[in-house]
Parts: C-alpha cells; structure tokens; sequence
C-alpha cells in the first residue's frame, strides 16, 4: 500500500528521504516507535530537535510520547473533517467555531503550537530556534 503512496508522491514531484509505517514497528500512533525510528534513520539524539507536525490528536499524542515538540495543523486537517468545498460553504462564523473545536483538542492532546496552515509553520520553526 505505502509503495503505491509514495510511486504516486514521486509523480508529482515528491520523494520522501525515508519512509516507516505502523506494521514496520511495534505500535503504531501514539506509541512514539515511529518518530524514534525517524530519529535514528538521521543520527539525531535528541528528540527535542525534531517536529511532529500532525492532523490528528494522534499525532500530537505520538510526538508528546517520542518528547518532540509539536504541532497541531487545523486547516485541511483530519480533526477538522472538511473538504475545501465544505470549508467555502461556511460562514465565517461557523469556520471558526469549528477551529476553535480544533485547536482546543490539540492542546487537550499537549500540542506546543496549533496553527491554522502550513503557511505558519516556518513562524513555529524561527521561534524554537530562538
């Protein structure tokens, strides 16, 4: 299944530089084993040097679990639970109710940072770095 994934990745333009999954491991999220596998793949020791960047309360519980800092993403997120389509229909109002729902599951999980997109993450990156 993660061959097809990354085959279609690879034609457009995307090839990840290691790849581990749930069955490569002995527990999936939020068993921190896949984040630890990552970090030994590159020889980094300290897992506070590493991001977990994540949809799901699963994956902040993975990185909270492996002690990396974390970060909770909301639009086109999992948690959120809609399409773009779904979002263009909504009042304002009602988007934000719902990301609010969003962000308040995260740091319920032990999200670090909650940001609306991947547009805000090189911000999260510039302040750990500080």
């Amino acid at each position: 299944m993660m061959e097809q994934v990354i085959s279609r990745a690879a034609e457009q333009g995307y090839s990840p530089d290691f790849c581990i999954t749930p069955d490569q491991t002995l527990k999936g999220r939020p068993y921190p084993y896949m984040i630890r596998q990552n970090l030994m793949e590159f020889g980094i020791a300290e897992p506070r040097e590493a991001i977990k960047v994540g949809d799901t309360t699963s994956d902040i519980e993975e990185g909270k679990n492996a002690n990396c800092w974390t970060v909770g993403v909301i639009m086109g997120s999992s948690e959120l639970g809609l399409s773009r389509e779904n979002v263009a229909t909504l009042s304002q109002k009602e988007l934000n109710v719902r990301k609010d729902a969003v962000r308040k599951a995260y740091n319920k999980a032990g999200a670090d940072y909650v940001i609306d997109d991947f547009d805000q993450l090189l911000d999260v990156i510039d302040a750990l770095n500080k």
